[in-house]
């Protein structure tokens, strides 16, 4: 017996994006964490931690990563993720109206609050360069 087309799909019977989501995560975090790991070795001498845990991270990353697995983490990975993430997005999208809902509600409270968001990024700017220059001053 053939189903009518506007029957109501069961949500248990969907793709569920959660699952999109999480191995997008999954499949980032291994960049992720070793460009932080070499961002954070510079904050710092070596000697004092965590840069000296972090210079060790990036040392073992320079001397077991060929220039193949430097290709999949930062490039493989990434697109892959970028691809399914984006595939998941776009049918969500199209199938859930609460989501661009949601969505036009987000861009309008940015639209009315727009100078309180640049008021609050240039306090946060603020508040980040003045913590690294008293850090700065204390360290040396």
């Amino acid at each position: 017996m053939a189903q009518s087309a506007n029957v109501e799909i069961p949500a248990s019977n969907r793709s569920n994006p959660t699952w999109v989501a999480l191995a997008g995560w999954l499949l980032v975090l291994p960049a992720t964490f070793f460009l932080a790991a070499g961002v954070l070795r510079q904050l710092q001498p070596r000697r004092f931690q965590p840069a000296r845990t972090c210079w060790i991270i990036f040392e073992w990353i320079t001397t077991h990563f060929t220039h193949m697995d430097a290709a999949v983490v930062f490039l493989a990975f990434p697109i892959v993720a970028l691809a399914a993430g984006g595939a998941a997005l776009w049918c969500e999208w199209r199938r859930s109206p609460a989501l661009r809902r949601d969505a036009a509600a987000a861009l309008d409270i940015a639209r009315r609050q727009l100078v309180g968001i640049c008021l609050a990024a240039a306090v946060l700017a603020a508040g980040a360069i003045l913590t690294f220059a008293v850090h700065q001053l204390l360290v040396g």
